[in-house]
């Protein structure tokens, strides 16, 4: 989204760690969270809001969630400590994140100005392993 921090060039340093990098896309018709191995930029297209890029299903494989090792989670706010995330409201990184074979860390980013000591939770809400925010890269 325009309002978090770009990771695009995380996808063109992945190649040297032989890694695969997985985009999400919202389910067309049960709104569940999926991940799609994505090889080039040209698999990845305008998401229906227009507002990111999202895989294209016929050009990715998808990715099951027990493959995942790691899962960049974005938020409009964290806590400094990660216990506290939150989304944007259709909660669909709880439910990722909840999906039972799903072993991967968590990793929330987001700039500085969007840690917040308190912030409301409700019992479905999942904390993120770690927090990350430009301040804290080198």
């Amino acid at each position: 989204m325009p309002s978090e921090p770009d990771l695009s060039d995380l996808f063109h340093e992945t190649g040297a760690a032989e890694k695969s990098f997985c985009y999400p896309r919202c389910g067309d018709s049960d709104s569940a969270l999926r991940f799609y191995a994505v090889e080039e930029e040209a698999q990845l297209r305008p998401s229906q809001l227009g507002a990111f890029r999202e895989p294209d299903p016929s050009a990715c494989r998808e990715i099951a969630p027990g493959e995942i090792d790691l899962v960049i989670v974005p938020g409009v706010a964290f806590t400094p400590d990660g216990a506290t995330r939150l989304g944007r409201g259709g909660g669909f990184y709880d439910r990722f994140l909840s999906e039972p074979t799903l072993e991967a860390k968590s990793i929330g980013v987001c700039f500085a100005l969007q840690l917040r000591e308190n912030l409301p939770r409700e019992a479905h809400d999942l904390p993120v392993d770690l927090v990350i925010t430009e301040e804290m890269l080198p």
